[in-house]
């Protein structure tokens, strides 16, 4: 009987005697094996043993198949050439071989799948990606902070150095992305729908890259090459100027005008060679101490003549000593407030 057609074949290698009933009952034990260790690796959080217990568990489970079709198609023959192609002898085999074949194909796929998973883990695709959403989210979180302390200059400084490291590792996982559509595109064509998805992924991908370098070129113009300190320094001058101006706006619709005494800070603008040679002295000293800071030449430079330019727009529209401004911004300097 053909039932009882001896071959040989095993889980794990070793040679055993089968009929065509016991390699069903194999294919069940060789999948429910296959599950077994692929939960143990789960509970395990390892993911790359997951997928290896799966792709050799398909990959044995189709060998078998391969077995169990071979052996279905020579008890087919032998019905059709003893009862017929239409006796039911015949049309029960052909059907056992087209429900194992069918089957096959999806062991098949869903071996292609692990293999491309598998060797996506094997790169380390899922850890680059992990990476940059926490390197996102830490970013983020910097960026509140510093702009909740009205620190805005601080913000955008964070957000240099996080949009630094989100593009390093962004480039990484752009990189690992398009080997995996090669391989896709390899063993699934490039019209499959996973390979579609994969490619519109990495195209997305590359837009937040775009941006990412577009904001960063920007920030870098802004806060680049500046010290935590003159960044709290620009802070702190910008809030000084904010609140002037605020001031300013309360009293001019109160009726009143502003004063030298209004801000607590004394003394008028005076004109003359001796003050703007002591008014220079002080940016002098104020530059010294930026570059003490770590501030380049140009970047300290910079800075001065910005403080320059707005303390004597503040004497002349308030009547406050750019003396007075230049020892608030010294007081500001050496007080080393980092805006922690």
């Amino acid at each position: 009987m053909a039932e009882g057609v001896v071959i040989k074949v095993g889980l794990d290698g070793t040679k055993v005697t089968q009929s065509l009933k016991a390699i069903k009952n194999t294919v069940a034990a060789s999948t429910s094996q296959w599950k077994a260790e692929f939960q143990i690796f789960k509970n395990a959080g390892d993911q790359l043993g997951m997928l290896g217990a799966k792709y050799d568990g398909l990959s044995r489970t189709i060998k078998i198949q391969d077995v169990q079709v071979k052996k279905l198609t020579e008890s087919y023959n032998k019905a059709v050439e003893k009862y017929g192609k239409n006796s039911e002898a015949a049309m029960r085999y052909a059907n056992q071989i087209n429900n194992t074949t069918r089957r096959q194909a999806l062991y098949r796929q869903e071996l292609k799948d692990t293999e491309i998973a598998m060797n996506d883990q094997k790169r380390g695709t899922s850890l680059v990606r992990e990476n940059l959403s926490l390197l996102t989210r830490e970013t983020t979180a910097a960026i509140n902070k510093f702009k909740s302390q009205g620190k805005a200059l601080r913000a955008n400084k964070e957000e240099y150095k996080g949009l630094g490291n989100q593009i390093k590792e962004r480039n990484q996982l752009i990189e690992k992305e398009k080997l995996k559509l090669q391989e896709l595109i390899e063993k699934k064509g490039a019209d499959n729908i996973a390979t579609k998805k994969q490619r519109t992924a990495i195209l997305e991908l590359e837009a937040a890259q775009a941006s990412a370098v577009s904001r960063y070129k920007t920030l870098n113009r802004q806060v680049g090459s500046s010290s935590k300190l003159s960044l709290t320094f620009r802070d702190n001058v910008n809030k000084l100027r904010d609140s002037v101006n605020r001031a300013s706006d309360k009293l001019t619709s109160a009726g009143h005008s502003m004063t030298a005494a209004t801000f607590g800070i004394g003394g008028a603008f005076v004109y003359g060679t001796k003050q703007a040679v002591e008014f220079e002295r002080k940016m002098t000293d104020i530059k010294s101490l930026l570059e003490s800071d770590g501030e380049s030449a140009k970047e300290a430079g910079e800075i001065t003549k910005d403080m320059e330019k707005q303390a004597t727009e503040l004497s002349g529209k308030y009547g406050i000593s750019v003396q007075k401004i230049g020892d608030a911004y010294e007081t500001m300097i050496r007080k080393g407030d980092t805006g922690r």
